[in-house]
């Protein structure tokens, strides 16, 4: 008798019907993984080790509970495949193995196309995160120094991903290489519509795990000579002179870009991104009342929470006057940061001074007639967030909202720096 292929293995005992149910069930799941305690500050960055994401036995019990699969059984059943060594961490992982069956099942059940994707993509990026975790506790045992992995990052070759805007941070690069691995022009395409061939299943698993451990290490080795050279990012003055005499931000650039980060990252787990006393202080320099503030923000945050799982923290819209109005919580987080912090500097700002910088915020968000059409597009966009998810109409009640908003942005931005 020839020895049993996976797939017959897999078809005899594990056939689960997959439904819109079960789909939902496991794309909810990753959503929900990936703002969990520090995971969104580690998935959502190109820094590695600053901030500490787990993958835990109970993420991967939830897959085996949410599709019906008793795990001891399966674990007993790939034994029986001569294919599969099951002593292997990855191509013999009875999490890993069942993440591509149930691929393979999704493909076949009668869900539309879209959520077939949807589903793949789900499991799939759950997969990647667990490599993706594993590996970096591997290569970061005692965490990173966020100065010298910003120096790392900022001065690594542009050809690697994690410099590409597209896939500039951990999330946005494993979204990637998910999308690429059940494309049609993928070398694994054919293996996850059909599910046959023992070593083009095991091959899956190693390819995605050495392509994405590869650019965790290719990091790994230049922050650890960045590190042994005490070479690291440190805050120094903001404001230099150009070469047209005007005054531009020079050495904050990474630090912004760090800075912005995180504060994008805060927003969406509400008991970190609203801070009694930061509000107080922000309501008081809009004159406004600090209830008023504090329900402002905690709306923002479940909306940039329901953009995150939909991907649509960077939507742009154009009004009916032509002018562009930042929609996304992400756009608008990092249009407003940078361009108010270069508002500061152009204007003579002591960009030392955190008192300054509130000032010159609100002075320039509260005056009636802006030319700077950076600062304009900023003030419509916090503007028609209110309008639109807020209860507040009064005019001058808007005007304070909006500017205390955009002043507990850039508190927060001072704790981010």
């Amino acid at each position: 008798m020839p020895p049993l292929t996976l797939k017959q293995l897999m078809i005899d005992n594990f056939s689960v019907p997959i439904n819109t149910l079960k789909a939902n069930e496991i794309i909810r799941y990753v959503q929900r993984y990936e703002i969990r305690g520090e995971n969104m500050l580690a998935f959502n960055t190109p820094l590695l080790g600053v901030h500490k994401a787990y993958f835990l036995p109970k993420d991967a019990d939830s897959v085996f509970d949410i599709f019906g699969v008793y795990k001891t059984d399966f674990n007993r059943i790939i034994k029986q495949c001569s294919g599969i060594n099951t002593s292997f961490n990855v191509t013999g992982n009875d999490f890993n193995l069942l993440v591509i069956w149930l691929c393979y099942l999704v493909i076949k059940s009668t869900l539309t196309a879209k959520l077939k994707i949807d589903t793949q993509t789900a499991l799939l990026k759950l997969l990647h995160y667990k490599f993706f975790t594993g590996k970096v506790a591997t290569m970061f045992k005692h965490g990173a120094n966020e100065g010298v992995m910003q120096y790392t990052i900022d001065n690594i070759s542009a050809k690697c991903d994690i410099k590409h805007p597209e896939t500039n941070t951990w999330r946005l690069l494993i979204e990637d290489h998910v999308a690429k691995l059940i494309d049609k022009t993928s070398i694994h395409y054919n293996t996850f519509q059909n599910f046959s061939d023992d070593k083009a299943i095991v091959y899956i698993l190693s390819d995605a795990h050495t392509r994405l451990s590869t650019k965790i290490v290719n990091v790994a080795e230049e922050y650890y000579k960045n590190h042994a050279a005490g070479k690291t990012i440190k805050t120094t003055s903001m404001v230099g002179q150009g070469d047209e005499g005007e005054k531009v931000l020079q050495d904050l650039k990474a630090t912004l870009d760090n800075c912005i980060i995180n504060v994008q990252n805060s927003v969406l787990n509400i008991n970190t991104f609203i801070n009694f006393n930061d509000v107080r202080l922000a309501a008081s320099l809009a004159n406004i009342r600090p209830e008023i503030l504090r329900e402002v923000l905690t709306i923002f945050s479940a909306l940039a929470t329901d953009q995150y799982k939909a991907h649509t923290g960077d939507e742009v819209k154009i009004d009916k006057q032509k002018n562009s109005l930042y929609v996304g919580y992400r756009v608008l987080i990092s249009e407003l940061i940078q361009k108010t912090y270069r508002r500061c500097a152009q204007i003579g700002c002591d960009m030392r001074s955190n008192v300054q910088i509130l000032q010159k915020t609100r002075d320039a968000y509260r005056a009636s007639r802006i030319l700077d059409p950076d600062i304009l597009t900023i003030k419509n966009s916090v503007d028609f967030f209110i309008t639109e998810n807020t209860k507040y109409v009064r005019e001058n009640t808007c005007v304070s909202a909006r500017t205390a908003f955009i002043l507990y942005i850039m508190i927060m931005s001072f704790k981010h720096n």
